[in-house]
């Protein structure tokens, strides 16, 4: 009976550590290291930023090279993909990121300025 039990137990903790792997390993933390004090303030809108899970990308910039340059002065910690130049395979498809609304609402505005077909894909103009 103690056999039995000692098998169900250890079979109980290996699918445990298995589902957890698949949970929370999966997922690339790009706010590794910088966990410490407060939460992180962002550089361009003074806004609390918080950690959300953000698509990846692969090798590519989303909308061309003005939206790179945009990204980086106007909206560097916008919800939209990031590169990711490891394999998608392997890593998964989303990261974990710190993310600021002010870069949200920044990234948004230009893409109506900049890209209103994109802007109406995504419901941000009628």
């Amino acid at each position: 009976m103690t056999i039995r039990r000692a098998r169900h137990c250890f079979a109980a903790a290996l699918g445990a550590l298995a589902l957890l792997g698949m949970v929370a390993g999966c997922m690339i933390d790009l706010t590794r290291g910088r966990d410490f004090g407060e939460p992180p303030v962002c550089q361009v809108h003074a806004r609390v930023m918080r950690k959300e899970k953000v698509p990846l990308i692969s090798g590519y910039d989303l909308y061309g090279p003005d939206w790179a340059q945009a990204e980086r002065g106007h909206f560097p910690h916008s919800d939209s993909p990031r590169r990711w130049d490891g394999d998608l395979t392997v890593h998964g498809e989303y990261g974990i990121a710190y993310v600021c609304p002010g870069c949200n609402e920044a990234r948004n505005l230009w893409l109506i300025q900049n890209r209103p077909g994109v802007a109406r894909a995504k419901g941000l103009m009628d």
